[in-house]
């Protein structure tokens, strides 16, 4: 059956399709990858490859959905036969994976600002980092997954117009308040100047072509925007023919571009005027979680102020794009199956439920989650949307935005880009991880055991007692294994260094390990696998899809794994951890001996 529901108007579409591009990704992701080098050429990039690539295949996406009418697993099928069927449960599955690892980030962000606004925000670097490490662990995980994804199911059951676009009607103007009012103040800040210098305006040729700022500003855009998932399609489907698609697409990308800069001018001066400049550059969450309370925290009831009204603003933007994808499978399964909306989002919230768990409860399975979900599938769909819309169905491209009004030149343009654009660079896009012996130290809290004995942020951990790392993730727990071990006993660390002139000869150091109140080691320090995280071409869409579907089978199998480890160990498990919730925990055990890659501070 086809969608029935509608818009009220093409402002609350827009506002909707705005909503699902504003996110998260928006409010640390910019500020991270700015961070990583670049400043003012990741901006000119990113803007590039929005408009160039991003652009085109959000108007395909939303033609594809207007012109159908279909859900996004049908809408496909609908437009070219069913030979590409595959590419709507791609949509099913990308939507669903994103929200599965999205809806625990979302928790995280919850917890942060209940405590900021009951309790209070952290004294210092380490005391962020110690919340934020209590934060992603423990039921407090499971409890803030379930309610974001509660919360989402609310607002997606209750209907197009009166959950969705209701919604988003009051959330987009409430959130852009809240960020200009955010700069403006921060602009006020000692080191505003500083920081707006430092991160987005200091323009360096050279980094055009570095190929770390390339990566960013590409993975920033394709997950910022969200093209390639169906999220945009879904919500095309409920339009009428008279929205003229190419300016909705323009004011969808330029309300995404404004947060993620608007989030740059209030991150940027609290990083600088704090000194917390390596915080924010060590990832994105010591961009979010670590650096803006500790920062914050200084300032006393002010800084309490303004980090409520971050996180709530941030809480904000994640519930708008998590209905969007919730979106995706619902809209499936009323036009597939019959279903009642309120059924089909029970359904799909709690598969979605199941699919997070591994992100829950272990930190490098959301990393890679994220890998898989939010970027090879992500850009695959992208790929596949511009080879149907670009050369496949064409003349339906054509039509639709004929019959909306679009100029012949304009169509003609989109279409180029369609065709020879974005196929070569979707295609290019595929990100590949490939794993080198060692771990990295990532971060040193500043009263770090590691850090007195002068490990420094960057080197790598090749051997530890003598024995060698090898190239595999699961390195990362082997140290972590032997440093708990060690309790106050030294360990040896045999550590590479790499400066401005190539690699420095290798450094032996005897770290002395403080305890824990359960007498383990820790040596404070942040740990990720050795990996370097490249582009791989696949030389034609088949190979693409192989490779997509190699990652996609490999992750099932993963949470096949950890699910089967929570049943089989049961009747093991329940003495050791407490309450029904805390044991799902023990499930996802089983995959800290496999090769996924991540963060692991301890």
């Amino acid at each position: 059956m086809a969608v029935k529901e509608q818009w009220r108007s093409g402002l609350g579409f827009v506002l909707a399709a705005a909503g699902s591009a504003v996110g998260l990704g928006n409010l640390w992701g910019f500020a991270y990858r700015a961070s990583q080098g670049g400043g003012g050429a990741f901006l000119l990039l990113y803007v590039l490859i929005v408009l160039v690539v991003c652009l085109p295949v959000l108007v395909a996406e939303m033609v594809l959905g207007r012109s159908t009418g279909h859900s996004p697993l049908l809408a496909p099928v609908t437009a070219a036969g069913k030979r590409w069927q595959p590419l709507g449960w791609l949509f099913i599955a990308a939507s669903c994976g994103i929200l599965a690892f999205y809806a625990v980030l979302m928790g995280w962000t919850g917890h942060t600002l209940i405590h900021a606004l009951l309790v209070g925000l952290p004294a210092d670097q380490e005391a962020a980092a110690t919340f934020f490490a209590g934060v992603s662990k423990g039921n407090s995980v499971l409890v803030g997954q379930v309610l974001s994804l509660v919360l989402t199911a609310a607002v997606v059951a209750t209907g197009v117009q009166s959950g969705i676009e209701r919604l988003s009607r009051w959330a987009l103007p409430l959130l852009f308040a809240l960020l200009i009012g955010l700069a403006i103040w921060a602009a006020g800040l000692d080191g505003a100047a500083a920081g707006r210098e430092r991160f987005l305006l200091n323009f360096d040729s050279a980094q055009l072509f570095n190929l770390t700022t390339i990566r960013h500003a590409f993975n920033q855009a394709f997950f910022s925007i969200g093209t390639g998932i169906g999220c945009i399609l879904a919500y095309a489907a409920y339009l009428d023919r008279r929205a003229h698609l190419p300016r909705e697409a323009v004011a969808v990308v330029g309300m995404d571009t404004a947060v993620g800069l608007l989030a740059g001018l209030v991150t940027f001066p609290v990083v600088m005027s704090f000194g917390l400049q390596n915080t924010v550059g060590d990832s994105t969450i010591g961009a979010l979680f670590i650096s803006i309370p500790t920062g914050l925290a200084s300032l006393g009831k002010t800084g309490q102020v303004v980090a409520v009204l971050f996180f709530f603003l941030a809480y904000l933007a994640a519930i708008t794009s998590s209905v969007s994808l919730l979106e995706v499978p619902v809209a499936s399964l009323v036009d597939r199956l019959g279903w009642t909306r309120r059924r089909a989002v029970t359904i799909a919230a709690a598969v979605i439920f199941v699919l997070g768990l591994p992100s829950a409860t272990y930190g490098p399975a959301l990393d890679f989650m994220s890998d898989v979900f939010g970027g090879v599938l992500l850009v695959l769909g992208g790929l596949l949307i511009s080879l149907l819309m670009g050369w496949k169905v064409s003349g339906r491209f054509r039509e639709d935005l004929a019959q909306s009004g679009t100029p012949q030149w304009l169509q003609r343009l989109l279409l180029l880009c369609l065709r020879w654009v974005s196929p070569l660079v979707n295609t290019v896009g595929l990100v590949e991880q490939a794993y080198k012996p060692g771990v990295k130290v990532a971060q040193l809290l500043s009263t770090s055991a590691a850090r007195e004995y002068g490990v420094k942020v960057g080197d790598v951990i090749t051997a530890i007692d003598g024995e060698a790392l090898p190239a595999a993730g699961k390195s990362v727990n082997d140290v972590v294994a032997k440093v708990k071990a060690a309790g106050s006993t030294p360990v040896r660390l045999k550590i590479e260094r790499f400066g401005a002139n190539g690699p420095a000869p290798p450094v032996d150091i005897e770290v002395v390990p403080k305890t824990g109140v359960n007498g383990e080691g820790r040596i404070g320090v942040q740990l990720e696998a050795n990996a370097e995280v490249r582009k791989r071409v696949a030389g034609n869409p088949a190979e693409g899809l192989f490779l997509a579907t190699k990652e996609f089978a490999r992750l099932t199998g993963l949470v096949c794994k950890s699910l089967f480890s929570l049943v089989s160990n049961f009747s093991q498990a329940k003495d050791n951890v407490s309450g029904p919730i805390a044991i799902v925990g023990v499930g996802a055990e089983v995959m800290r001996g496999s090769d996924l890659s991540g963060l692991y501070q301890f």
